[in-house]
C-alpha cells in the first residue's frame, strides 16, 4: 500500500519544529564575528592575501576573456558597487555597514579581492550556490516526501563545496548515486519529479532531460518524441540516454539497479569518452563528466549566476561552437581540476565583472527579500544567532513566494506592480534597529552618509548628501528618528536598491 502524501502544512509545521528545536539547542551559542579578521570589523592580512601566484594566474585568465569579449578599455566601477555585486551574486543579499567599514580599513586596491577570498569562505556563499546548483540538477519542487529531499540535497551540495569537492565528482556522484535519500542525499537527484504513482519510483525520461541539460547544456527533451528540428539529435540519442537509467527503481534499500535490461544504451556524442565496462550510471556519469559540453555547461551557468545573464542563451543549450570567452573559461576549469571556486574567482575577477560594462540586471524575489532583512541591521544578519536567522529563512520563503520565486533556469522574474508596492509597503517594523542607530549618528553627514551605505552600499552625491542633511538639520528625538526612517524608505523604494549596477 503507497505511503500517504504529506501535506505542505503537514511539511512546514515540521519544518518549524525543527527550526524551534535548532534555537533551543543552540541558544548558549555565541554568534560569529561579524568579518573574518580581529576586531573592529578587520581583516587580517593572512585572510585577504590569496596565494600570489595563483591569484596572479586567475588575473592572467580574466584578462584573456576581457581581451575575448573587447572589454578591455572598460571604465572600472568604484570598490563599493564590485563589493555589492559580488555579495549578490555568492550570498544573495547586500553588504552590512560594518562589512563595508571594515573594508575601509584596506587599502582602496585591495578591498575587492579581499572581500572576494572571504565571501567564498563563508557558508552563506556555500549555501547560496548549492541551492542555485540544486535548481538546476532537481528543479524548485518539493516533490513526492516519501523518497525525495529537496533540502538534504542541498544541504550534500553545500557541504561538498565546503569540502572543496570537484565539481565532476560532485555532479558523477549525483548521477551513479545508490542507498537510501535519507543517508545518501546524492540520490535525490534519481528521485526527482517522479509521481507518487511512478512504477519504479524514478522517471527516466526526466532523468535524461535532466542530465542533457543540467549536466550538458544540451536542449534534447524534443527528441523523446521526435527527432530534433534543429540540432543533430534524434529519438534513437534520447533513448540511449534514458537506456542507462532502464534498471534504476526505487526498494526498501533505495534507490538501486536492479535485473538486467536489453535497452541498446548509447551516447549521441564524444562516444569513445564512454567506459566499456561497469554499472550502467556510472559509466553515463563518467562519460558526461569528460566531455567538452561539461565544462561548458557549467561556465555558461556560472557566468550567468555572476552577471546576471549567461554568455549564451539559453543557459541549458550551449552549442558546438562557442564564444572565445567561454571556450578560455572552460579550458581553465578543466585545467585546474573543475575547482568551482577558482573559477568564480576568475570571473569575479575581470573586468567584464568590475568596470562598468557590467550589465544592469533586476534583482530576483529572494534578493529583494534578503536585501530588505538586511537594511535593517548594521551588522551582517548572517552572522547573527540561530533565532534570527530562522526567522529570516521563513521571512525570505514568505516574501519570494509573495513577489514571485525562480524557476529551474534561476531567472529573475521581469518585474511587476505588485512587486514593486510589496516593497514599498514593507513592514517598517524590520528597520527598526538600523533607523535607530543611524538616527544617532554624530553629525547629519554622518546620518546620511551611513544611510545610503546601509541600503545602496554606496556614499551619496553631493547633493543627494546636501538635499538629505537639510531634512535632518536641528531635529532631535523622535523627530529625528522618523526622518531618518523617511530617508531609509525613499531609498529602499528607489529603483536603484530593485537593481544590481
Amino acid at each position: 500500500m503507497p505511503a500517504p502524501e504529506i501535506s505542505r502544512r503537514a511539511k512546514d509545521a515540521l519544518l518549524s519544529s525543527l527550526l524551534a528545536a535548532v534555537v533551543l539547542a543552540a541558544v548558549a551559542a555565541v554568534a560569529a564575528p561579524a568579518f573574518p579578521g580581529a576586531g573592529g570589523g578587520r581583516v587580517a592580512r593572512g585572510e585577504r592575501s590569496d596565494d600570489a601566484r595563483a591569484a596572479g594566474d586567475e588575473r592572467e585568465i580574466a584578462a584573456k576573456v576581457d581581451a575575448a569579449r573587447g572589454e578591455v578599455g572598460a571604465e572600472p566601477s568604484s570598490w563599493t558597487r564590485v563589493v555589492r555585486r559580488t555579495t549578490l551574486a555568492l550570498a544573495g543579499t547586500i553588504p552590512s555597514l560594518e562589512e563595508l567599514r571594515g573594508l575601509e580599513a584596506l587599502p582602496e586596491g585591495e578591498r575587492a579581492d579581499a572581500w572576494l577570498a572571504a565571501l567564498l569562505r563563508e557558508p552563506r556563499c556555500q549555501d547560496l550556490l548549492a541551492e542555485r546548483l540544486a535548481r538546476a540538477l532537481v528543479g524548485t519542487t518539493d516533490g513526492a516526501f516519501v523518497r525525495f529531499r529537496r533540502r538534504r540535497f542541498v544541504a550534500w551540495l553545500a557541504a561538498a563545496l565546503g569540502e572543496r569537492q570537484p565539481f565532476d565528482a560532485i555532479v558523477a556522484e549525483a548521477i551513479s548515486a545508490r542507498g537510501l535519500w535519507t543517508d545518501t542525499p546524492a540520490a535525490s537527484f534519481l528521485t526527482q519529479e517522479a509521481p507518487d504513482d511512478a512504477p519504479r519510483g524514478v522517471v527516466p525520461a526526466v532523468l535524461t532531460a535532466r542530465v542533457a541539460r543540467a549536466v550538458l547544456g544540451k536542449r534534447i527533451d524534443c527528441a523523446e518524441c521526435h527527432d530534433h528540428p534543429f540540432a543533430s539529435f534524434t529519438r534513437a540519442d534520447f533513448r540511449g540516454l534514458a537506456a542507462f537509467f532502464a534498471t534504476t527503481q526505487v526498494t526498501g534499500r533505495g534507490v538501486q539497479d536492479v535485473g538486467s535490461t536489453d535497452a541498446l544504451s548509447r551516447v549521441p556524442f564524444e562516444a569513445e569518452l564512454l567506459p566499456t565496462a561497469g554499472e550502467p550510471r556510472a559509466r553515463l556519469a563518467a562519460w558526461a563528466t569528460r566531455t567538452r559540453a561539461f565544462p561548458r555547461a557549467i561556465v555558461n551557468r556560472v557566468w550567468s549566476w555572476m552577471l546576471g545573464a549567461p554568455i549564451v542563451e539559453p543557459v541549458d543549450d550551449v552549442g558546438d561552437v562557442v564564444p572565445a570567452e567561454l571556450e578560455l573559461l572552460a579550458d581553465d576549469f578543466v585545467a585546474h581540476g573543475h575547482d568551482l571556486a577558482r573559477l568564480v574567482r576568475v570571473i569575479a575577477r575581470s573586468r567584464a565583472f568590475r568596470s562598468e560594462a557590467f550589465p544592469t540586471t533586476r534583482l530576483a524575489a529572494d534578493e529583494v527579500a534578503r536585501s530588505l532583512l538586511q537594511s535593517g541591521s548594521l551588522s551582517p544578519r548572517a552572522r547573527k544567532g540561530p533565532l534570527l536567522r530562522a526567522f529570516d529563512f521563513l521571512r525570505v520563503g514568505e516574501m519570494s513566494k509573495r513577489f514571485g520565486e525562480r524557476g529551474d533556469d534561476d531567472a529573475a522574474d521581469p518585474g511587476t506592480i505588485a512587486q514593486r508596492l510589496l516593497v514599498m509597503n514593507a513592514d517598517e517594523s524590520l528597520l527598526d534597529d538600523a533607523v535607530s542607530q543611524v538616527a544617532a549618528a554624530s553629525t547629519d553627514m554622518a546620518a546620511v552618509d551611513a544611510a545610503f551605505l546601509v541600503v545602496l552600499t554606496r556614499h551619496p552625491s553631493v547633493a543627494e548628501r546636501l538635499r538629505f542633511e537639510a531634512r535632518l538639520r536641528g531635529t532631535r528625538g523622535d523627530e529625528r528618528r522618523r526622518r531618518v526612517a523617511d530617508l531609509f524608505a525613499a531609498l529602499i523604494s528607489s529603483t536603484e536598491a530593485s537593481w544590481n549596477l
